[in-house]
């Protein structure tokens, strides 16, 4: 069994050198190697950056030759790597930033030879959709550590009118894994759904995929509002056109697009069924 250790605590205080001679000397085969110290949390945070991954790509791998030679000199191999995290906040220059030492950090790791780099994701803002995911440590028979139920939902810390005081959770939006592949392109019904709030339509729609002579075919059925249900001013036809063209520049691909009068697709309780998928691919 190979065991490896973390460096930041031990290299931080005896030195490079020193501080590899005596995680060999304790036994351990490998290293864990923080490269999220050369982008805290904190300055990632408050958008407050250093500029460590402004160098050129010389100076980064010239700045790590000192922990390579020390770790081929003692034996101890580069088990694997924390990247900078959060790797998502809300603001888009500090993202964008991130993005690059990510791809500067994992070049950091082919120099390490280092296989694995870990990615930390960020924590969305309170009241945003996103997948639910559970750490629970106190389960004696079954603990879980960041697993994933694909839900799509929004936590709330209000307090409850009941009195309690607990996060609460809406009931499941949707399910991450929806993704499809319509035409060699990669389809989510978020984006679909993207697409609609922003042309001021209401999130209720029902996306019909089929397969025709050996061809993907994808159409929406969308909800009109009451109001645009009323407006008389613009057709039908005209608004189709409108959807067709902003979804193809979402997606890539051309979708059909078939208006109807509010309230004309079916609800259902808990998840909603956006998705009918009529091309029977795992059917031997």
């Amino acid at each position: 069994m190979k065991l490896a250790v973390q460096t930041s605590r031990i290299l931080d205080v005896f030195g490079i050198d020193e501080g590899f001679r005596m995680i060999a000397d304790a036994g351990f085969d490998g290293v864990d190697m923080n490269l999220d110290h050369c982008l805290r949390g904190p300055e990632i945070r408050s958008g407050e950056l250093n500029a460590f991954f402004d160098q050129s790509d010389a100076d980064i791998l010239a700045f790590l030759k000192p922990y390579a030679d020390a770790a081929k000199k003692y034996g101890v191999a580069f088990s694997q790597a924390h990247a900078p995290f959060p790797c998502r906040v809300a603001n888009d220059a500090t993202n964008a930033y991130v993005q690059m030492a990510l791809q500067k950090t994992a070049m950091m790791c082919d120099y390490l030879d280092c296989r694995y780099m870990v990615v930390h994701s960020g924590f969305l803002p309170e009241g945003e959709r996103g997948e639910l995911v559970f750490t629970c440590l106190t389960k004696e028979a079954f603990p879980m550590i960041r697993y994933r139920t694909r839900d799509i939902c929004i936590l709330s810390r209000k307090k409850c009118s009941c009195g309690r005081t607990h996060i609460r959770m809406t009931k499941p939006l949707g399910r991450s894994d929806d993704m499809m592949v319509v035409k060699g392109v990669n389809v989510f019904p978020s984006q679909i759904e993207t697409v609609l709030l922003n042309e001021g339509y209401p999130a209720n729609y029902e996306l019909i995929v089929d397969r025709v002579n050996n061809s993907d075919t994808i159409e929406v059925n969308v909800e009109m509002s009451l109001d645009m249900f009323n407006d008389l001013k613009v057709s039908d036809a005209e608004r189709e056109k409108k959807l067709v063209a902003a979804l193809k520049v979402m997606l890539g691909i051309k979708v059909d697009v078939k208006l109807l009068p509010p309230k004309s697709i079916a609800r259902s309780e808990g998840k909603a069924v956006r998705i009918i998928d009529k091309r029977n691919l795992f059917k031997n």
